[in-house]
């Protein structure tokens, strides 16, 4: 009797071998450490490699020959670690379908000496929506922890001057549906930490006023850097006017109009009613003079952006309310 041929080739009995394996054996917290650490650039894909191939060496010693097959495919990058100069390709190519971010926008910004070139940016009112769309769990935990937070939040601050005929007010739902921004910026050492010929990096990010308690892994969103060195005010003009077109679109929480590249999806939800609104800046003294080109903090007169203040004008500030403080941030 001629024996019974199997089903399939050998790649798909090889695919449902390893199905039932990982079904038996789950994921790997080990695999999961290790893009983690990857991920915030803490270890090199070459290290992930070399960690990942021990560790399943290990394991099929230990279990014959069996191994979590996450792990196992970390251990394969740059064929084996025998061409660890393929090993990030290879990860990429791994982590790819992982992946939630929207693609990063391009737009063309003016540099020292280069001239223009071509930039990219993760724009928040882009991020803002994936986060709510594809990984709901992380929008919870870095936008809006607890949702009662939403209401307490805006009635805290109904008597600060930011609301005095802010358009926020001509909504009915802020109250439940609109999340509190921040925008942060600083220059980061980079090159020559401490030395005369220290290079740094320019770096905007944002987060929701909501989440404050959250790690800063967690709530903080980088959205554009540059290298300090290079940038002009030209350099700066252009990223505002984007950041600011951005935030315009998440304040309104919509996708932008047709005739856009995502006409498409022109003028549908961004996050399902929720959006955003900018409502602090936060940053040292030089940043909000270099690059938000406000006054120079050691003006003795007009050192105020909001007011003609001067150190006479302290002997008529006496009496006055002590600064607004909200309680729960």
């Amino acid at each position: 009797m001629a024996a019974k041929k199997r089903k399939g080739g050998l790649r798909q009995r090889q695919a449902e071998a390893e199905e039932e394996v990982e079904a038996a054996t789950g994921q790997s917290q080990l695999s999961k450490l290790l893009l983690s650490k990857f991920a915030w650039g803490e270890l090199s894909p070459q290290a992930v490699q070399e960690i990942a191939a021990a560790a399943a060496t290990d394991m099929e010693t230990m279990a014959d020959g069996k191994c979590m097959p996450d792990l196992r495919a970390l251990a394969a990058i740059g064929s084996n670690g025998a061409q660890a100069q393929n090993c990030f390709r290879d990860l990429m190519r791994k982590l790819e379908a992982d992946v939630h971010l929207p693609d990063a926008y391009t737009a063309k910004v003016p540099f020292k000496k280069i001239g223009e070139a071509t930039q990219h940016f993760l724009l928040p009112h882009e991020l803002f929506s994936a986060m709510y769309n594809e990984v709901p769990n992380a929008f919870a935990h870095s936008m809006m922890p607890n949702p009662d937070d939403v209401p307490h939040f805006w009635e805290a601050v109904k008597e600060h001057p930011q609301m005095v005929r802010h358009p926020l007010k001509d909504r009915d739902d802020y109250k439940t549906r609109c999340i509190p921004l921040a925008l942060h910026g600083d220059d980061v050492p980079i090159h020559g930490i401490g030395k005369g010929y220290t290079s740094k990096l320019t770096v905007f990010s944002w987060c929701s006023l909501l989440a404050m308690e959250r790690s800063t892994k967690e709530k903080l969103f980088m959205t554009y850097c540059t290298f300090e060195k290079v940038r002009t005010k030209g350099t700066i003009d252009a990223w505002m006017k984007l950041l600011a077109w951005s935030l315009w679109w998440l304040f309104w929480g919509v996708w932008y109009p047709a005739g856009s590249p995502e006409h498409a999806r022109a003028c549908t939800p961004l996050a399902g009613g929720f959006y955003g609104v900018l409502w602090g800046l936060l940053g040292d003294l030089d940043y909000f003079h270099l690059i938000l080109q406000l006054p120079h903090f050691s003006k003795a007169s007009n050192f105020c952006p909001l007011c003609q203040a001067d150190p006479l004008a302290i002997a008529h500030m006496e009496g006055l309310a002590g600064p607004f403080e909200i309680s729960f941030l």
